[in-house]
């Protein structure tokens, strides 16, 4: 069994996986790969951007753009200010995505040139499909999230729980999970054993490259109120 900590009888999460959110771009269709967040804004993706869904991942990036160093602690001053930016963005944006594969969808049909807030399994997915795309590094870092597993203090098999993450995280499990989306694996071990291009391509096997990323923060229930709040009013107005 892997060392995965002590149980003590109180909930607990194992790591899983990682990776980030980004600028996913047809190369064939833009001039530059972009270099920031606020190129989202770019006049010249009138029509031809997709954003993701979802409140606070736009928060972030028109945050970003804005400058605002930390996402997740503004005020509401800065706040009135991100809707603002979001609204601006509406002439570019053509669709939304719900989930990598949708993405990489609209980015395959050319009918997207530009994906908002993307992640490494859409790019990874349009890069094996051999099509002409790169995933940005903006100025002002990368966001990022870890995914994984919680064992609940009222779970009644404690070695079970153990047994499936231990499944789940198995060296070969997580180099197959690297291979099929491109995320970061738990199991450095993994890595070995996975696809080469891919792990260079997205420097999985460099553990620095998440210091210059923005973390995914916990939202108390008023900051994602806020944040539903404000990005259905802007839809609302598109």
């Amino acid at each position: 069994m892997a060392d995965l900590g002590r149980f003590d009888g109180k909930q607990y999460f194992v790591p899983w996986d990682w990776g980030f959110d980004s600028i996913l771009v047809r190369t064939d269709k833009v001039a530059q790969v972009p270099t920031s967040w606020a190129d989202l804004w770019n006049p010249a993706y009138k029509g031809k951007l997709s954003m993701s869904d979802m409140p606070d991942y736009n928060h972030a990036a028109a945050a970003l753009a804005l400058g605002f160093k930390d996402p997740w602690n503004t005020t509401p001053e800065q706040n009135a200010q991100i809707k603002a930016k979001m609204a601006a963005l509406q002439p570019n944006i053509l669709a939304f995505w719900g989930d990598g594969t949708e993405l990489a969808q609209q980015i395959s049909s050319g009918d997207v040139w530009v994906g908002g807030n993307a992640w490494p399994d859409a790019y990874t997915l349009l890069v094996q499909e051999g099509l002409p795309v790169a995933y940005a590094k903006p100025k002002e870092g990368r966001l990022s999230w870890v995914c994984g597993y919680g064992i609940s203090a009222k779970a009644k098999d404690v070695d079970l729980a153990h047994a499936y993450i231990d499944a789940m995280i198995a060296p070969k499990a997580m180099a197959a999970f690297i291979d099929e989306f491109g995320f970061g694996a738990a199991n450095f071990d993994a890595l070995p054993l996975a696809d080469a291009e891919t792990v260079a391509r997205l420097e999985l096997d460099d553990p620095k490259v998440i210091d210059d990323s923005i973390f995914y923060a916990p939202l108390t229930e008023a900051q994602r109120d806020a944040m539903v709040a404000a990005w259905d009013d802007v839809k609302a107005d598109q």
